[in-house]
Protein backbone atom coordinates (compact mmCIF):
# COMPACT_ATOMS: atom_id res chain seq x y z
CA UNK A 1 0.00 0.00 0.00
CA UNK A 2 1.42 3.29 -1.09
CA UNK A 3 1.47 5.98 1.45
CA UNK A 4 1.40 9.61 0.36
CA UNK A 5 4.12 11.26 2.41
CA UNK A 6 2.53 14.72 2.00
CA UNK A 7 -0.81 13.48 3.28
CA UNK A 8 0.80 11.59 6.15
CA UNK A 9 2.65 14.66 7.32
CA UNK A 10 -0.44 16.88 6.61
CA UNK A 11 1.85 19.20 4.68
CA UNK A 12 -0.96 20.37 2.45
CA UNK A 13 -3.16 21.34 5.37
CA UNK A 14 -0.27 23.12 7.03
CA UNK A 15 0.33 25.13 3.89
CA UNK A 16 -3.27 26.36 3.86
CA UNK A 17 -3.09 27.41 7.50
CA UNK A 18 0.05 29.43 6.92
CA UNK A 19 -1.54 31.17 3.95
CA UNK A 20 -4.57 32.21 6.05
CA UNK A 21 -2.36 33.49 8.90
CA UNK A 22 -0.24 35.53 6.49
CA UNK A 23 -3.37 37.24 5.13
CA UNK A 24 -4.47 38.29 8.66
CA UNK A 25 -1.10 39.79 9.48
CA UNK A 26 -1.18 41.69 6.20
CA UNK A 27 -4.52 43.25 7.04
CA UNK A 28 -3.28 44.19 10.51
CA UNK A 29 -0.19 45.86 9.10
CA UNK A 30 -2.24 47.80 6.55
CA UNK A 31 -4.61 49.03 9.32
CA UNK A 32 -1.70 50.02 11.52
CA UNK A 33 -0.06 51.94 8.71
CA UNK A 34 -3.34 53.73 7.99
CA UNK A 35 -3.67 54.81 11.62
CA UNK A 36 -0.10 56.05 11.70
CA UNK A 37 -0.56 57.90 8.43
CA UNK A 38 -3.77 59.53 9.66
CA UNK A 39 -2.16 60.50 12.93
CA UNK A 40 0.78 62.04 11.11
CA UNK A 41 -1.62 64.05 8.94
CA UNK A 42 -3.54 65.39 11.91
CA UNK A 43 -0.29 66.20 13.70
CA UNK A 44 1.06 68.16 10.75
CA UNK A 45 -2.20 70.12 10.54
CA UNK A 46 -2.02 71.01 14.22
CA UNK A 47 -5.09 69.09 15.36
CA UNK A 48 -3.19 66.91 17.76
CA UNK A 49 -1.11 69.67 19.30
CA UNK A 50 -1.35 70.48 23.01
CA UNK A 51 -3.19 73.87 23.25
CA UNK A 52 -0.49 75.14 25.61
CA UNK A 53 2.14 74.65 22.89
CA UNK A 54 0.28 76.94 20.43
CA UNK A 55 1.96 80.30 19.96
CA UNK A 56 0.21 83.05 21.98
CA UNK A 57 -2.06 80.69 23.91
CA UNK A 58 -0.61 81.54 27.33
CA UNK A 59 -0.76 85.26 26.56
CA UNK A 60 -4.41 85.05 25.49
CA UNK A 61 -5.21 83.00 28.57
CA UNK A 62 -3.63 85.64 30.80
CA UNK A 63 -5.53 88.44 29.03
CA UNK A 64 -8.79 86.54 29.42
CA UNK A 65 -8.14 86.07 33.13
CA UNK A 66 -7.26 89.76 33.46
CA UNK A 67 -10.46 90.80 31.68
CA UNK A 68 -12.56 88.56 33.91
CA UNK A 69 -10.95 90.06 37.03
CA UNK A 70 -11.50 93.60 35.71
CA UNK A 71 -15.13 92.78 34.89
CA UNK A 72 -15.77 91.57 38.44
CA UNK A 73 -14.17 94.74 39.85
CA UNK A 74 -16.27 96.95 37.55
CA UNK A 75 -19.46 95.17 38.60
CA UNK A 76 -18.62 95.77 42.26
CA UNK A 77 -17.85 99.42 41.57
CA UNK A 78 -21.11 99.83 39.65
CA UNK A 79 -23.05 98.28 42.54
CA UNK A 80 -21.40 100.64 45.03
CA UNK A 81 -22.11 103.67 42.82
CA UNK A 82 -25.74 102.61 42.39
CA UNK A 83 -26.17 102.32 46.14
CA UNK A 84 -24.47 105.68 46.71
CA UNK A 85 -26.72 107.29 44.10
CA UNK A 86 -29.86 105.84 45.69
CA UNK A 87 -28.74 106.98 49.14
CA UNK A 88 -28.01 110.46 47.78
CA UNK A 89 -31.43 110.62 46.09
CA UNK A 90 -33.19 109.53 49.29
CA UNK A 91 -31.18 112.09 51.26
CA UNK A 92 -32.07 114.86 48.80
CA UNK A 93 -35.76 113.96 49.02
CA UNK A 94 -35.65 114.07 52.82
CA UNK A 95 -33.79 117.38 52.81
CA UNK A 96 -36.26 118.90 50.37
CA UNK A 97 -39.16 117.73 52.51
CA UNK A 98 -37.57 119.23 55.61
CA UNK A 99 -36.85 122.47 53.76
CA UNK A 100 -40.43 122.68 52.50
CA UNK A 101 -41.79 122.06 55.99
CA UNK A 102 -39.45 124.65 57.47
CA UNK A 103 -40.55 127.22 54.89
CA UNK A 104 -44.20 126.47 55.60
CA UNK A 105 -43.67 126.71 59.35
CA UNK A 106 -41.82 130.01 58.97
CA UNK A 107 -44.56 131.43 56.76
CA UNK A 108 -47.23 130.30 59.20
CA UNK A 109 -45.33 131.79 62.16
CA UNK A 110 -44.98 135.12 60.37
CA UNK A 111 -48.69 135.17 59.52
CA UNK A 112 -49.63 134.42 63.12
CA UNK A 113 -47.25 137.09 64.41
CA UNK A 114 -48.82 139.71 62.17
CA UNK A 115 -52.28 138.63 63.26
CA UNK A 116 -51.40 138.78 66.94
CA UNK A 117 -49.80 142.21 66.52
CA UNK A 118 -52.96 143.38 64.79
CA UNK A 119 -55.11 142.01 67.60
CA UNK A 120 -53.03 143.54 70.38
CA UNK A 121 -52.58 146.90 68.70
CA UNK A 122 -56.20 147.40 67.69
CA UNK A 123 -57.47 150.60 69.33
CA UNK A 124 -61.12 149.96 68.58
CA UNK A 125 -62.72 146.58 68.66
CA UNK A 126 -66.30 145.57 68.40
CA UNK A 127 -67.73 144.11 71.54
CA UNK A 128 -68.10 140.36 71.64
CA UNK A 129 -66.30 137.46 69.98
CA UNK A 130 -64.69 137.86 66.60
CA UNK A 131 -63.23 135.47 64.04
CA UNK A 132 -59.98 137.27 63.42
CA UNK A 133 -58.50 134.79 61.00
CA UNK A 134 -59.25 131.53 59.22
CA UNK A 135 -56.89 129.93 56.71
CA UNK A 136 -56.46 126.47 55.23
CA UNK A 137 -53.78 124.99 53.01
CA UNK A 138 -52.65 121.58 51.67
CA UNK A 139 -50.58 119.57 54.12
CA UNK A 140 -48.20 118.87 51.25
CA UNK A 141 -48.23 121.84 48.92
CA UNK A 142 -46.33 119.84 46.26
CA UNK A 143 -48.97 117.13 46.16
CA UNK A 144 -52.60 118.21 46.56
CA UNK A 145 -53.80 114.80 45.36
CA UNK A 146 -53.55 113.54 48.94
CA UNK A 147 -56.57 115.78 49.69
CA UNK A 148 -55.16 116.49 53.15
CA UNK A 149 -55.40 120.03 54.51
CA UNK A 150 -54.39 121.93 57.64
CA UNK A 151 -56.34 124.90 58.98
CA UNK A 152 -55.71 127.71 61.49
CA UNK A 153 -58.46 129.56 63.32
CA UNK A 154 -57.89 132.63 65.54
CA UNK A 155 -60.61 134.04 67.79
CA UNK A 156 -60.57 137.20 69.88
CA UNK A 157 -62.91 138.99 72.28
CA UNK A 158 -63.48 142.56 73.34
CA UNK A 159 -65.85 143.16 76.20
CA UNK A 160 -65.65 144.73 79.62
CA UNK A 161 -66.73 143.03 82.78
CA UNK A 162 -66.15 139.53 81.41
CA UNK A 163 -62.73 138.01 81.99
CA UNK A 164 -63.22 134.99 79.76
CA UNK A 165 -65.69 133.45 77.38
CA UNK A 166 -66.23 129.72 76.93
CA UNK A 167 -67.98 127.88 74.15
CA UNK A 168 -67.21 125.86 71.06
CA UNK A 169 -66.47 126.41 67.41
CA UNK A 170 -67.75 124.50 64.38
CA UNK A 171 -66.47 124.16 60.83
CA UNK A 172 -68.79 123.17 58.01
CA UNK A 173 -67.53 122.26 54.52
CA UNK A 174 -70.21 122.58 51.84
CA UNK A 175 -70.00 121.39 48.26
CA UNK A 176 -71.09 118.68 45.83
CA UNK A 177 -70.53 114.95 45.71
CA UNK A 178 -71.94 112.74 42.92
CA UNK A 179 -73.78 115.83 41.67
CA UNK A 180 -75.55 116.25 45.02
CA UNK A 181 -75.16 118.98 47.60
CA UNK A 182 -73.29 117.68 50.64
CA UNK A 183 -72.08 119.23 53.91
CA UNK A 184 -69.37 117.79 56.14
CA UNK A 185 -68.33 118.98 59.59
CA UNK A 186 -64.81 119.15 60.95
CA UNK A 187 -65.52 116.05 63.01
CA UNK A 188 -66.52 114.17 59.84
CA UNK A 189 -63.28 115.02 58.06
CA UNK A 190 -60.92 115.13 61.02
CA UNK A 191 -57.55 113.52 60.36
CA UNK A 192 -56.31 111.85 63.53
CA UNK A 193 -56.77 108.99 65.97
CA UNK A 194 -59.20 110.76 68.29
CA UNK A 195 -62.00 113.27 67.81
CA UNK A 196 -60.95 116.93 68.12
CA UNK A 197 -61.83 119.10 71.08
CA UNK A 198 -63.87 122.01 69.74
CA UNK A 199 -64.26 123.81 73.07
CA UNK A 200 -62.57 127.17 73.66
CA UNK A 201 -61.77 129.27 76.71
CA UNK A 202 -61.19 132.78 75.45
CA UNK A 203 -59.58 135.46 77.61
CA UNK A 204 -58.26 137.72 74.89
CA UNK A 205 -57.45 135.61 71.85
CA UNK A 206 -56.88 131.95 71.08
CA UNK A 207 -55.52 129.94 68.17
CA UNK A 208 -56.82 126.55 66.99
CA UNK A 209 -55.30 124.20 64.45
CA UNK A 210 -56.35 120.92 62.89
CA UNK A 211 -56.11 118.66 59.85
CA UNK A 212 -58.76 117.21 57.58
CA UNK A 213 -58.96 114.84 54.63
CA UNK A 214 -61.57 115.42 51.95
CA UNK A 215 -63.45 112.38 50.59
CA UNK A 216 -62.78 111.36 47.00
CA UNK A 217 -65.22 113.05 44.65
CA UNK A 218 -66.15 115.77 47.14
CA UNK A 219 -65.75 119.26 45.68
CA UNK A 220 -65.74 122.01 48.31
CA UNK A 221 -67.39 125.30 47.45
CA UNK A 222 -67.23 127.15 50.79
CA UNK A 223 -66.38 126.81 54.48
CA UNK A 224 -68.52 128.21 57.30
CA UNK A 225 -66.97 129.01 60.68
CA UNK A 226 -69.35 129.06 63.64
CA UNK A 227 -68.41 130.40 67.08
CA UNK A 228 -71.01 129.49 69.69
CA UNK A 229 -70.48 131.04 73.17
CA UNK A 230 -71.83 129.22 76.19
CA UNK A 231 -73.15 132.47 77.64
CA UNK A 232 -76.61 132.86 76.13
CA UNK A 233 -76.33 136.63 76.34
CA UNK A 234 -73.56 136.58 73.74
CA UNK A 235 -74.33 136.30 70.05
CA UNK A 236 -73.28 133.30 67.96
CA UNK A 237 -70.86 134.34 65.25
CA UNK A 238 -70.72 132.96 61.72
CA UNK A 239 -68.31 133.71 58.93
CA UNK A 240 -68.20 132.16 55.45
CA UNK A 241 -65.18 131.66 53.20
CA UNK A 242 -65.05 130.71 49.53
CA UNK A 243 -62.83 127.62 49.04
CA UNK A 244 -61.15 128.88 45.87
CA UNK A 245 -60.11 132.09 47.63
CA UNK A 246 -58.76 130.14 50.60
CA UNK A 247 -56.62 128.06 48.24
CA UNK A 248 -55.28 131.18 46.51
CA UNK A 249 -54.37 132.75 49.83
CA UNK A 250 -52.52 129.61 50.90
CA UNK A 251 -50.04 129.87 48.03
Amino acid sequence: MKVDIDDALDLTSGTKKNTSSSGGWSMFLILLLSILAGGYYLYTKGYLLDPKTVLGYEQNQQQLSSFETELVALKKELLILSRDKQIQQDTNIQLNQKLTKSEDDLKSAREKLLLYENILSASEQKKGIRVRYFGIKPVNRNDEKTRKYAFTLILSKSMRGIDEVTGQYLLRFSGTESQKKVTYTYRDLHLGDSQPDLRFNLKQYASFEGKIKLPEGFKVSNVDVWVIPKNKKLTTQKKSYIWINLMKQSK
